[in-house]
């Protein structure tokens, strides 16, 4: 479980853009030979990437989340939550304080 005031920042070797409302990521290849990995993320999740900005903690995020879309604190927190752990296991995200050591590679 994430703390609520843990602050999310974006990986500085991803490459992403806003396009029609959705968000592309570009996370380049680690090795010559592989191909970069691409994921684009619905409305929801879009939002929840541009709040990803380093300085929001992850209770501004779900109460700005629950604002934009008319749905719980509680219920927002819980979805902001599955999401923003997808991003740091995939890599495209780590934290700036927390007291595990979160380290973003850099090329």
């Amino acid at each position: 479980m994430l703390e609520q005031n843990s602050i999310p920042c974006i990986n500085p070797s991803v490459i992403w853009r806003s396009i029609d409302g959705e968000v592309v990521t570009v996370i380049p290849s680690q090795k010559e030979g592989d191909n970069p990995i691409i994921r684009i993320f619905n409305e929801t999740g879009s939002r929840i990437w541009e709040l990803v900005n380093g300085k929001n903690d992850l209770k501004k995020i779900a109460e700005m989340i629950s604002e934009n879309f008319t749905i719980s604190y509680e219920e927002a927190f819980v979805d902001m939550e599955k999401f923003i752990s997808c991003l740091e296991k995939a890599g495209l995200i780590a934290f700036k304080n927390t007291k595990k050591k979160h380290e973003i590679k850099k090329n």
